[in-house]
């Protein structure tokens, strides 16, 4: 994340100090690329595991977390990402799901997908976060995968732990949940 904040700076210093540098397609505004959110603004967006349910739960909540920790037998698993807690230019909403009777979190940023998750077992919870729809703006990618197994969505940045969690666990690559910044 250093790394991708230091060549932000380092871009938009330039972009600054030489305007006619600037490629032609690129309107910066506040320092910022137009459609971007200021990076200093997004928080981390925390990560914990229960082990005896098999389910994975991410929040931006540190009370949460550590009531999910303290009480509910989840291990920390640290920062998985930085989101936003609000919405800015170019982000969309990241949906949380909870299903009680197979004990599973379900991030989505599909409101039809929501819908049919609701039909299906799953209860509405809130905004967990707002992420970009697409890779702009420095983000990476939210990879989002399932295990029928542990019935339990995991979402990582991590390629190298995505596709382990394929060979080695069983689970099955779902996707992009989403574009985030680096953690």
């Amino acid at each position: 994340m250093k790394a991708s904040i230091f060549s932000f700076a380092l871009f938009v210093a330039f972009t600054k100090a030489f305007p006619s540098a600037r490629p032609a397609n690129i309107e910066v505004r506040d320092g910022l690329p137009a459609g971007c959110c200021d990076p200093g603004l997004a928080v981390g967006f925390l990560r914990a595991y229960q082990p005896t349910y098999v389910d994975h739960f991410y929040t931006t909540d540190v009370s949460e977390m550590n009531n999910a920790i303290t009480n509910l037998g989840y291990n920390s698993e640290g920062v998985a990402a930085n989101v936003f807690p609000n919405q800015g230019p170019s982000t969309i909403p990241l949906y949380r799901m909870y299903n009680p009777q197979v004990i599973d979190h379900l991030y989505t940023t599909s409101y039809p997908e929501v819908q049919n998750a609701a039909a299906n077992g799953y209860n509405y919870e809130e905004i967990a976060a707002y992420v970009y729809d697409t890779n702009i703006c420095g983000s990476i990618a939210l990879y989002r995968l399932y295990s029928s197994a542990g019935t339990d969505h995991f979402y990582t940045t991590s390629a190298s732990e995505a596709n382990n969690a394929v060979a080695q666990l069983g689970y099955t690559m779902e996707g992009v949940a989403g574009y985030v910044l680096p953690a």
